[in-house]
């Protein structure tokens, strides 16, 4: 016959045996082994959830549209920078320059004459301004061009611009620029003086040569 003892809690006759009281419920031994997590094993931690429902695999990665602007925009400032520094050592030197505004300055002699001698009898004009398309007539031109006038070449990182200077532009007049190895000279009759006092002469000295 197996023996038995009183539950120490409700006072019901239990086997000796038990662990369990089967009137109450109680556990009658303290001491069960409870599992404890192997204390070499990392916890697991959840990885927080997008807005969207998603796993966040990437929070610090960068956005795809931002990232292809900043590209863009490096790309292109390279490019500026390549050009702007091809534009700073390309810049005609001074004796292009200067030679491009005294070709200008012979063309609107010959336009002014063509003009002049228009007047007088039509068609004319283009017979004296191919008289004065020669060489000895342009080595006149010039010497009575340096001695009313002056040719300031202004110098900038980039290009190089170019004035007239003389008694009715006293602070000058732009006639040209260069630029990436080229020049560029627009020069009107009014932006240089042949004469003193902006009279004839020059063009008494041009019929009696």
């Amino acid at each position: 016959m197996n023996s038995t003892k009183k539950c120490p809690y409700c006072g019901e006759e239990i086997l000796a045996t038990a662990k369990k009281c089967r009137h109450c419920g109680e556990w009658l031994v303290k001491d069960i082994a409870i599992s404890q997590p192997n204390s070499h094993t990392e916890p697991v931690v959840p990885e927080p959830a997008c807005e969207d429902g998603d796993t966040d695999t990437g929070s610090d990665e960068m956005d795809p549209e931002v990232k292809r602007v900043i590209i863009d925009f490096a790309a292109k400032s390279i490019w500026i920078v390549v050009f702007l520094l091809i534009a700073h050592f390309t810049i005609p030197d001074e004796g292009k320059l200067y030679n491009e505004v005294l070709d200008g300055v012979h063309e609107a002699v010959q336009d002014e004459v063509a003009s002049w001698g228009d007047l007088i009898i039509p068609g004319l004009g283009a017979l004296g301004a191919m008289a004065l398309d020669s060489e000895s007539v342009n080595e006149d031109i010039d010497k009575t061009f340096e001695q009313y006038n002056t040719i300031s070449i202004e110098k900038h990182w980039f290009w190089n611009t170019i004035s007239i200077v003389n008694r009715q532009h006293p602070d000058g007049v732009n006639v040209g620029f260069g630029v990436l190895g080229m020049t560029f000279a627009s020069v009107d009759w009014d932006d240089f003086m042949l004469t003193k006092d902006g009279g004839k002469e020059f063009y008494d000295k041009l019929l009696n040569n």
